[in-house]
């Protein structure tokens, strides 16, 4: 038995993986991902997969917010070398009650730079996108920013999982190429 971003599974057989995702709160964009003979999964092409516990119909608590990370961007798509873009993060309130307000933090390159962006309530269903201006844009090279919602943890949520995709959010993106 192993663990990969916190989903239980385990082998049955030659060819066959089980993924265990009892537990696993609701989310509107969960998928599985599989590359043939990918260094780090080596699973060869026709392995089966199999998904446990998974139930797509089920709703999100209705009595709780959930603020998750929908998409994000860079705009423009590809920024050349010191041209002013802007990074933004689209975040969706998942859950059946509104989230009240709260703050998102976004870190450039491992804390390089960083900003906080204040969020007001969102209610049910309702996206925002949070957007952080880079008005002399960033050196060539590769980049990457995460977005931290609720980092203050103001909202109590159905899920405060800290994993890319609920409360974190990530951009990567090039410069100059």
């Amino acid at each position: 038995m192993s663990s990969a971003a916190g989903v239980q599974h385990s082998s049955l057989k030659k060819g066959q993986l089980v993924v265990d995702l009892s537990g696993v709160p609701f989310s509107t964009w969960f998928g599985v991902s599989i590359v043939p003979n990918d260094i780090g999964c080596g699973l060869p092409v026709g392995h089966e997969v199999l998904l446990k516990g998974v139930n797509p119909m089920l709703p999100p608590q209705p009595n709780l917010p959930n603020l998750q990370a929908v998409d994000g961007w860079v705009n423009p798509s590809f920024p050349a070398d010191q041209e002013a873009f802007t990074a933004v993060c689209r975040v969706q309130n998942t859950g059946g009650k509104p989230s009240g307000p709260f703050v998102a933090h976004m870190a450039l390159d491992n804390e390089a730079q960083s900003v906080d962006v204040s969020v007001p309530s969102l209610a049910p269903g309702l996206a925002v996108d949070l957007t952080w201006p880079f008005n002399t844009g960033l050196p060539h090279g590769d980049h990457f920013v995460y977005t931290y919602r609720d980092q203050k943890n103001a909202v109590k949520e159905l899920s405060k999982s800290w994993v890319v995709g609920d409360n974190v959010g990530y951009v990567g993106f090039m410069i100059g190429f």
